[in-house]
């Protein structure tokens, strides 16, 4: 996901939840640190096959605040 702030504030954390399990999110390798360009952060799932059905996964940030439900 990419995240900004308009006062260039880093986030505390960033999780996705995938099929309500939690997976941290880092800051992307070659991101420039400055969050009011937008940064790109990744989760690294090994293994992580998903495979055919309905799933579910949601972004949080900070406070354990929603960035949005999605689901695919």
């Amino acid at each position: 996901m990419y995240y900004w702030d308009y006062n260039n504030d880093p986030p505390s954390y960033i999780y996705v939840t995938v099929d309500s399990v939690n997976y941290r999110m880092l800051r992307a390798a070659g991101e420039d640190g400055n969050y009011t360009n937008w940064e790109k952060y990744v989760a690294e799932i090994p293994g992580m096959f998903l495979g055919e059905g309905i799933h579910t996964f949601n972004f949080y940030r900070g406070y354990r605040e929603p960035c949005g439900p999605h689901n695919r």
